[in-house]
């Protein structure tokens, strides 16, 4: 070992060894098991996977440090002219400064990587597009979801059944544009087990130590009544999550402003739906099939119904055919859309004929279908070729396609025409937009706040045990299924003095806008911790039932202001100062979710009944989503008929 990285290891340890007690006398409580623990395998981290790899070239310039940090250049140019403690260049070269690579990674990690100070005013959407497969085992969804990361050998080796029923929970792949080494991990989520929160790095040897922990150390916790025995994976509860570097063709799939794709492979389905449970929010579901199961997708589709209803989905046709040129590709197409036709029929028996049926995804099967060849196992031939292409075209074309541009363009045409009242339009849209009805705000002592605050929840999902992630995805789908329901039975008015035509647009448009925002989480908080779960929906659903604190401690664009709240209401983290509020967290389309905790002080939402913690998060954040939306047509509207009212006032003015 060279003295450099002899030397770059003495400084990290005497770092680390000094932040550990730091914080410990900072934060009043002991936390240097946890902070040590962490720290520890922080340090191994870097030794072996950034120490051999960056230590050796012992020197990196401004592009590496940018790469590293996730930043741009220019962010690191403005930390040499900001900060006096940054790192000296050891020389300057005609190309830029150099400066000692260890010197830099322990910069970093003293600042927290990129600290909250940094990114104040860094915005950005926080997208993370998410992709489901379903479908029959053995039909290659495993196979199809290797295509979206970079180490898709590694992951086709220890994931991928190849022909045989291996997918036995969800394995969910979180897939970035960019991905710190310290970020690209493998865990297992489990709350009922001893090995909950397992992670290892997604390399060769950690995928083998993560297996091996599943398979022989994988028991039931001490709070559970067969503590000790030996736990089988559960797909209603368990399931495996990978964070690594999205592949080219997943990086053609995103836009410029997604950060990155979560791509989520289902148990088999053979009309059991049991491991999809926790795949609510997916943007696009994709349905991998072959011609001797339509029935069961039919039973499967049928029970999943509610939360597919006003989704975007796609089929993909595995024929399992020889494909050599452009000539079978198009004869396997024909034969793929022919057979979705024939599928579309059994589809048919679950449409109620409503007026939101003609406007639901899934019962078009054929309208987004990709036929799949037969593949080879040890290159890529022909009809691999084109499903890549073609997945690649029709996916970002489904994911990335506004499905309300349309509809929103026949909308402001119909207000804006002198043939109808403007007047009447406006309030059958609002009473639309009241089809879901919520309850009336109370006294905040019955309101569970306190008691939910006692409990000391931490902001990460797994720090806190996916207990509020649980019970905000559980809460989706209870309001999914009400919307449908409640839609489902909407008919046209023959008593008000608008065409047919008009009422079923504006019933259509609403719903999927609806639907879609109570699908899309979201919060003025960031997290920025290479080991961070994307989203990070258990602080957004915690901010949510502290958001009249968080507006009256004018916390809502300052990092600091906004930590401090979270600490003082009870809130626990080892990573706050990972912890980041934009000054504007989102923008383009997602722009009405930087109204999120105002439109839950203005409706009222924190002061609604609840008894538990499920009806809290409910009231709080669940139903903010779905006000969101209600926010986001009403501001709509407003701007087709250049109005100056206030949506939120619309908002609140809803029954």
């Amino acid at each position: 070992m060279n003295v450099f990285v002899w030397e770059g290891l003495f400084f990290i340890i005497k770092n680390y060894t000094n932040k550990v007690f730091a914080l410990t006398n900072e934060t009043g409580y002991d936390v240097y098991e946890t902070i040590a623990v962490y720290k520890i395998n922080n340090l191994i981290n870097v030794v072996n996977k950034r120490g051999w790899r960056i230590m050796s070239g012992q020197f990196v310039g401004m592009y590496e440090i940018a790469k590293i940090a996730n930043v741009t250049n220019a962010a690191v140019t403005n930390w040499r002219k900001r900060y006096s403690d940054f790192p000296k260049a050891v020389a300057e070269l005609k190309s830029g400064p150099i400066f000692n690579a260890w010197e830099i990674d322990l910069w970093l990690d003293r600042r927290g990587n990129i600290t909250s100070e940094l990114l104040e005013t860094k915005g950005g959407n926080n997208v993370f597009k998410k992709i489901v497969l379903i479908g029959r085992a053995r039909l290659g969804k495993s196979r199809i979801t290797a295509r979206f990361i970079r180490y898709q050998q590694l992951f086709f080796k220890y994931f991928v059944g190849q022909g045989r029923d291996f997918t036995k929970v969800n394995v969910r792949l979180v897939v970035k544009k960019n991905c710190s080494d310290q970020g690209n991990h493998i865990r297992f989520i489990s709350p009922n087990s001893t090995i909950n929160g397992i992670q290892e790095n997604f390399d060769e040897d950690g995928v083998i130590r993560f297996l091996d922990n599943i398979k022989n150390h994988n028991n039931y916790s001490r709070n559970h009544e067969k503590a000790g025995e030996k736990k089988e994976l559960d797909p209603k509860e368990d399931f495996i999550e990978i964070t690594t570097e999205a592949s080219d063709l997943a990086i053609s799939i995103m836009s410029s402003t997604d950060e990155g794709l979560i791509v989520t492979d289902t148990p088999g389905v053979s009309g059991d739906v049991e491991g999809l449970q926790d795949v609510s929010d997916a943007d696009v579901y994709i349905f991998v099939m072959r011609s001797d199961n339509g029935s069961e997708f039919t039973d499967s589709i049928n029970k999943m119904f509610p939360v597919l209803a006003g989704s975007k989905t796609m089929f993909i046709y595995n024929m399992g055919t020889s494909v050599e040129d452009e000539t079978d590709y198009e004869d396997m197409t024909q034969h793929a859309q022919i057979a979705m036709h024939d599928f579309s029929k059994d589809l048919a028996k679950l449409s109620s004929g409503s007026i939101i049926s003609t406007s639901i995804e899934v019962l078009n099967p054929a309208a987004t279908v990709i036929p799949m060849g037969s593949f080879h196992d040890r290159r890529v031939n022909y009809a691999e070729q084109k499903f890549n292409e073609q997945l690649s075209v029709t996916l970002k074309k489904v994911l990335h396609e506004n499905p309300h541009t349309l509809a929103e363009k026949d909308i402001a045409e119909v207000l804006n025409n002198p043939e109808y009242s403007q007047e009447e339009i406006i309030e059958f849209i609002k009473t639309i937009l009241s089809t879901y009805n919520v309850a009336t705000p109370v006294e905040e002592h019955s309101t569970f706040v306190e008691t939910f605050l006692l409990q000391r929840h931490d902001r990460v999902k797994f720090n806190d045990n996916l207990r509020t992630l649980r019970l905000v995805r559980e809460n989706r789908v209870e309001i999914l299924k009400e919307l449908f329901d409640k839609f489902d039975v909407l008919k046209v008015n023959e008593n008000l003095p608008l065409p047919k035509m008009i009422q079923e647009l504006v019933i259509q448009y609403c719903y999927k806008k609806l639907t879609l925002a109570v699908k899309f989480d979201c919060g003025i908080s960031r997290g920025e911790h290479p080991f961070e779960s994307n989203p990070p929906i258990t602080m957004w659903a915690e901010e949510a039932i502290i958001a009249e604190d968080l507006i009256k401690s004018n916390a809502t664009t300052s990092s600091n202001a906004f930590c401090s709240v979270m600490k003082a209401k009870g809130y626990t983290s080892s990573s706050w100062n990972y912890v980041r509020v934009p000054e504007i967290p989102y923008f383009g389309e997602y722009q009405y979710c930087n109204k999120k905790l105002e439109v839950i002080e203005a409706c009222r939402l924190n002061k609604l009944p609840s008894k538990n913690s499920k009806e809290l998060i409910f009231n709080s954040y669940n139903l903010a989503l779905l006000k969101l939306g209600q926010y986001s047509v009403c501001t709509f509207v407003i701007e087709a008929i250049s109005s100056s009212d206030d949506a939120m006032i619309w908002v609140k003015s809803l029954k």
